[in-house]
């Protein structure tokens, strides 16, 4: 928005944006955000122009998150999350960014679980959203076994999939669609 209230840039997404923040000046600026896609049930993280033209998140989902109007342009990069065994164990839909600092060479997207509110998983990427890597938090383990006693997971938190293979994003441009990228995670027993 301006400083007089009217709408600089207009951002139409298949849910709710909850972090924004701007990077470089001028005509470079960008908008990055993070949020939530309902029509995929996933934390998603994107960038667009700060100029604009107005741009819709890409779609997929249920045709009840398909807009009746929508801006005609789309941002040059929408990245969508992965979700988390320990969200839809508990049955949320999806994990919650929950926090997304910007630093001077790198953004985060930070990833709590719904049920307990500890935080899960630290998705790193450059500014220009090329994803850099994945941390899984110290928290993980022991929430882990928390869920593993209350019988809510199957599974050991040593052998856990989730903790142990990569996490796949899903990448979407305008010149290639949607594409699978596959993210290594380190956690507190692999801090490759």
């Amino acid at each position: 928005f301006e400083e007089d209230g009217g709408r600089r840039v207009h951002f139409a997404n298949h849910g709710y944006v909850m972090h924004l923040g701007v990077v470089g000046e001028g005509a470079e600026a960008r908008i990055l955000m993070a949020g939530i896609n309902n029509a995929c049930n996933r934390p998603f993280v994107a960038w667009m122009p700060a100029s604009g033209p107005a741009a819709t998140s890409p779609g997929g989902g249920p045709p009840r998150y398909r807009y009746a109007n929508t801006p005609p342009g789309a941002p040059p990069l929408y990245i969508l999350l992965p979700n988390s065994h320990f969200n839809l164990a508990m049955g949320k839909p999806y994990p919650i960014p929950l926090r997304f600092p910007l630093r001077r060479e790198t953004v985060s997207v930070e990833l709590n679980d719904p049920g307990s509110n500890d935080l899960l998983y630290t998705y790193e990427f450059d500014l220009g959203l090329k994803p850099v890597r994945v941390h899984a938090s110290g928290e993980v383990f022991a929430l882990h076994r928390r869920y593993e006693r209350e019988g809510v997971l199957d599974h050991r938190a040593e052998d856990c999939p989730e903790l142990n293979r990569p996490h796949m994003l899903r990448v979407w441009t305008p010149e290639d669609g949607w594409q699978d990228l596959a993210m290594r995670v380190s956690n507190p027993n692999n801090t490759e």
